[in-house]
């Protein structure tokens, strides 16, 4: 069986994605895997490497031509840039629903990649960008999430199944359809390289790595902040740095105010490469901790899977599908309530203190922990026989009508 695995990414991806599907990539590679081709229609450039091609397509912020064919014609436009007859199935990350959507379902055997609530998502970005002064950019915005609501309901009656790193996602496909699903965790890349590790706290001075794409607001970094500055009004001997990684500005975190205690340094957006250099010269790192913003509990985020390769204890704000199998053993992580309420920092002093103790069993566990249940190769061979299984149970169906 052939798969061909898409993300049509029309606007500009994080640099988590792009990531992902360069770990995936590799993965696939390594491990022999001929089954999946990725293909990532994206707006920067063209190219192949191993199982991974890039085909560029029109910035849709261009003009207002190439704008109205992603709102209301974008599938009929990915028909045209790949030959999909070869192969006998399908596997689409969320990228939006219009019209043509359900056609391109009813013509391949189609499985959705699904990580989210998409219409949550976007009605919760609009609602904080309210310095958007371009009123056609939020009347598409609008257009977008009503299609999406539209369209989504409709495209279950014609899917072959649903992928998601979501549990909360995975209840309401069961609850609501009878796809079959599968839930996994997002992968990495494993390779020989040793993990860096962290930082050890000998002190009372913390700093904390925050690794985000672009600076969406359930990554908390409000909430991060204020619960800092909480502490340190009433622990005027402690210090906190919080260092963020990402395509993120300083009008992003208007809120914020330098203190001598509590401070935020914008690290700028990186390549992966440099992340785990830059990664072990902090004591912890910190994971989404607002989803609840966007009515998520149980899911699984990249960069919980990059902090567990890369051997850097973290601040989780959720409960992450990567670590379903962690016992007692594995405290290389911290949970806090996925809530509005401002975190306790001397708990996550305590936490800093707890894994600094054992640092070389801690980075040991983590790196064993990744091996076992997150490499990618693993990972995407349970795509291929989830794909394979409900195709072929598709099948049978038909022919037995």
């Amino acid at each position: 069986m052939k798969i061909a695995y898409i993300y049509y990414l029309y606007a500009t991806p994080s640099i988590g994605v792009l990531n992902k599907t360069q770990d995936q990539n590799l993965s696939l590679i390594k491990s022999g895997n001929k089954t999946i081709d990725i293909f990532v229609l994206n707006t920067e450039k063209s190219g192949k490497d191993g199982n991974l091609t890039y085909i560029k397509i029109p910035d849709f912020k261009q003009n207002l031509y190439y704008a109205l064919s992603y709102v209301f014609f974008k599938y009929r436009y990915l028909g045209k840039k790949l030959d999909l007859m070869k192969y006998d199935a399908v596997i689409m990350r969320s990228a939006g629903y219009d019209a043509t959507f359900l056609h391109f379902i009813k013509s391949h055997n189609t499985f959705l990649e699904l990580h989210g609530f998409g219409d949550i998502e976007a009605e919760l970005k609009l609602s904080y960008q309210s310095s958007i002064k371009n009123a056609f950019r939020k009347i598409i915005k609008k257009i977008l999430i009503y299609q999406y609501r539209m369209f989504f309901r409709k495209s279950l009656d014609h899917l072959k199944g649903v992928v998601t790193v979501s549990e909360d996602v995975n209840n309401f496909i069961e609850s609501n359809t009878k796809l079959p699903s599968l839930v996994v965790p997002n992968g990495i890349f494993i390779d020989d390289k040793i993990s860096r590790g962290f930082c050890p706290l000998t002190d009372q001075n913390l700093k904390i790595l925050m690794v985000i794409g672009r600076p969406d607001v359930w990554h908390g970094i409000d909430r991060l902040y204020f619960s800092a500055l909480r502490f340190a009004a009433e622990n005027t001997d402690h210090t906190i740095e919080i260092h963020i990684i990402g395509s993120v500005k300083p009008n992003d975190i208007h809120f914020y105010k330098e203190t001598k205690n509590v401070k935020i340094k914008l690290l700028g957006a990186k390549q992966q490469s440099e992340i785990p250099i830059l990664a072990c010269q902090f004591n912890i790192a910190v994971a989404p901790l607002c989803l609840y913003r966007k009515k998520l509990n149980r899911t699984s985020a990249i960069k919980v899977s990059e902090y567990i390769k890369m051997g850097i204890p973290f601040v989780i704000g959720y409960e992450d599908f990567a670590l379903k199998y962690a016992v007692k053993e594995d405290c290389f992580f911290l949970r806090v309530p996925n809530n509005e309420d401002l975190m306790d920092f001397r708990k996550i002093f305590e936490f800093a203190y707890s894994v600094s103790k054992n640092r070389d069993r801690v980075i040991d566990r983590m790196r064993g922990y990744a091996q076992t249940y997150l490499d990618w190769s693993k990972i995407l061979e349970q795509y291929s026989q989830f794909v394979e299984k409900s195709t072929l149970s598709k099948e049978r169906m038909i022919s037995k009508i």
